[in-house]
Parts: structure tokens; C-alpha cells; sequence
């Protein structure tokens, strides 16, 4: 998340016009580790990157069109294939990121 996911997140917002991008790291609050990180583009939906155990979960919020907001679940055989924190590379971040931009 730190050597990777936060710093392409950062650069990414710094291209992109004002109000555009926004991300928020999570951070564990017994040990202060950085465990997810949520980021928006534009007024659309929330996308969460968090980490457990060594996995990686995808949840991008109201996916479907609902307005009830409802979490979906990338699986991890889904593109771009992210399932554990090897995966969170500076290539399948920016595909993800496309991948949101499409849908807004």
C-alpha cells in the first residue's frame, strides 16, 4: 500500500483538475499501519482497496446502479487480477482506475 498503491494514488490526483480525484488512506488503529486506501473520481462511486490477512478485497460501492449504495466485490479472478499485496503494483492500480473512469 505504501510503496505503491499511495504514491501512484498522489501522483494521479496531482494530473487531474481540482475536485476531480479524491483518496483517503485507512489506517489501523492499534498500530497505526496504512491497511486500504478509498478513492473517488469525480461524483462517482467509492472504490475500497483494503488488505486482511494478506489478501486484497476490491469493493467499489453502488456498482450496479443501485441507490442503495450496495458494495460489490471484484472477484479475484476478475480484471485486473488483484488477490494478495504482490499484486498491488503501479499497472494493475492504473487499471483499476480506468476501469472506474469508464464508469463514470
Amino acid at each position: 500500500m505504501t510503496n505503491n498503491v499511495l504514491p501512484f494514488l498522489a501522483e494521479l490526483k496531482s494530473h487531474l483538475p481540482d475536485g476531480q480525484f479524491s483518496f483517503a488512506p485507512q489506517v489501523d488503529a492499534q498500530d497505526r499501519a496504512i491497511v486500504g486506501v478509498s478513492f473517488r473520481i469525480g461524483d462517482g462511486s467509492l472504490t475500497t482497496i483494503s488488505t486482511a490477512f494478506g489478501n486484497v478485497i476490491v469493493t467499489h460501492a453502488g456498482a450496479s446502479g443501485s441507490s442503495k449504495g450496495v458494495n460489490f466485490v471484484y472477484p479475484s479472478d476478475a480484471e485486473p487480477y488483484i488477490s494478495n499485496s504482490g499484486d498491488l503494483t503501479r499497472e494493475k492500480i492504473a487499471k483499476l482506475v480506468e476501469m472506474m473512469i469508464s464508469q463514470v
